[in-house]
């Protein structure tokens, strides 16, 4: 079957100036990377925060030395991670290959770089941080769990669902001792530990333009990705496939929701690797250096911090 796209030329040369951008970040966090990222400099909050004595809750103690580190090690592997996806979506963005790829790959980034930012909030205290660390970590052994039951047959009698009980009971005992820990049973875990509970993507994303100080629904944001990333009728379909006659086929694409996507993730980007370069007291020269590159591609989308 013929296949031909429904962008202009100047459509596909507005696409292919976003992709180069988005696949622009790449070489950006590893500029930061190489920088030493994950060692923070003397009097940035990192060093102070690592460097203060936190103790248990439930004991007369100190936390574990590592404890602290746990968040910024987390989040700047989510960046990464999110970095992956938006060189992905920068190579398709080049070569015009759309069809729903870019709307599940700018998703994905997005669930990374905003669990990033509200994992390193800066608006919150290091301990809260750290809770939600452990909170994150406690979600992931719970979501393990379900990945294997599957794969047990009489799961709930199984000695492997005996061992997982027991398992989630000693992390839960443990979480206790480090942290104030309280019975939520209407919340996702039913736990919360500082006062924190653990977020489902949708309210991360709303929490990542509040702290961000950005006037955007991001909980609506992620419910159109999220509609978008899934099979759905024609109605929700970026790109749709029409019979244009005589055995070919044309993608309808939706030109402006493109551009959305990449002005999107790129600003999230930028506010996620931000976060943490001053989290750790390091230089931003490259970061704001970089949003020329977005600016001009995307006037505006980075505010002028000077």
């Amino acid at each position: 079957m013929p296949y031909e796209t429904t962008l202009d030329s100047g459509q596909a040369a507005r696409l292919a100036e976003i992709g180069r951008l988005l696949m622009s970040t790449r070489d950006l966090f590893y500029q930061v990377w190489d920088s030493g990222l994950r060692t923070p400099r003397p009097g940035s909050s990192a060093s102070q925060d690592f460097e203060a004595i936190q103790r248990c809750h439930d004991a007369d103690e100190p936390w574990p030395s590592g404890l602290p580190h746990e968040p910024s090690k987390l989040a700047i592997n989510w960046v990464q991670q999110a970095v992956n996806n938006l060189v992905g979506l920068g190579i398709l963005f080049q070569a015009g290959e759309f069809m729903e790829s870019p709307v599940t790959l700018a998703r994905a980034a997005v669930e990374f770089m905003t669990r990033s930012t509200w994992l390193l909030d800066p608006n919150v205290s290091h301990r809260r941080r750290c809770a939600r660390q452990w909170l994150t970590e406690l979600n992931t052994f719970d979501m393990r769990v379900a990945a294997v039951k599957y794969r047990v047959e009489d799961w709930d009698s199984s000695e492997l669902s005996k061992q997982t009980k027991k398992q989630r009971k000693e992390l839960i005992k443990q979480l206790g001792k480090w942290f104030r820990l309280e019975d939520a049973p209407k919340v996702k875990l039913n736990i919360t530990l500082e006062g924190e509970r653990y977020l489902n993507f949708t309210e991360v994303a709303a929490h990542w333009a509040t702290a961000c100080g950005i006037d955007l629904n991001g909980g609506a944001i992620y419910e159109y990705l999220a509609l978008q990333a899934h099979p759905q009728g024609m109605s929700a379909s970026v790109a749709q496939l029409v019979d244009i006659g005589d055995g070919a086929a044309a993608r309808v694409f939706e030109f402006e929701e493109l551009v959305k996507i990449g002005r999107l993730v790129t600003q999230m980007f930028y506010t996620a690797l931000l976060n943490i370069v001053q989290f750790h007291g390091h230089d931003d020269a490259p970061v704001e250096k970089w949003t020329d590159d977005v600016n001009s591609v995307f006037p505006g989308a980075i505010a002028d911090r000077s």
